[in-house]
């Protein structure tokens, strides 16, 4: 019979250092700062502040029906956004699943993002191994 240690705690502690984990940064998600920021501050956007002031500085007043076209269409961007955002949020929360590793000979319960390179996995029929 073969005996399997796996890696040590020592072995363990100076890979999690190193940052050869299976942590994954989700990088596709905007801050809710960035997501306002960008909708409000767009090319088109500048744009139409260009025409309204002018617009403004000649004292066409009733030309500047298309702002609350402008208004919405921002607000609908930043909704949809946001939206988004906290669907992707929750669904990160999903992918956390936590696997059987041997580590100092016992098995051990670890969560996706705290396997690091070299663990000796178990791994359960139709159970997902998500790897970086």
């Amino acid at each position: 019979m073969i005996v399997v240690n796996g890696l040590t705690k020592e072995k363990v502690m100076s890979l999690t250092e190193e940052g050869k984990t299976n942590y994954i940064k989700n990088k596709t998600n905007k801050s809710t700062f960035e997501i306002v920021f960008f909708n409000i501050f767009t090319y088109f956007n500048g744009i139409f502040l260009i025409i309204s002031l002018l617009l403004i500085f000649i004292g066409a007043i009733k030309n500047l029906t298309f702002l609350p076209v402008i208004v919405t269409n921002v607000l609908i961007g930043i909704f949809q956004q946001l939206k988004a955002k906290k669907i992707l949020d929750d669904l990160a929360l999903l992918d956390v699943c936590d696997y059987t590793v041997i580590r100092d000979g016992k098995e051990e319960v670890v969560y996706s993002n705290d396997l690091v390179l070299g663990d000796l996995v178990f791994s359960k029929k139709k159970k997902k191994v998500r790897v970086s």
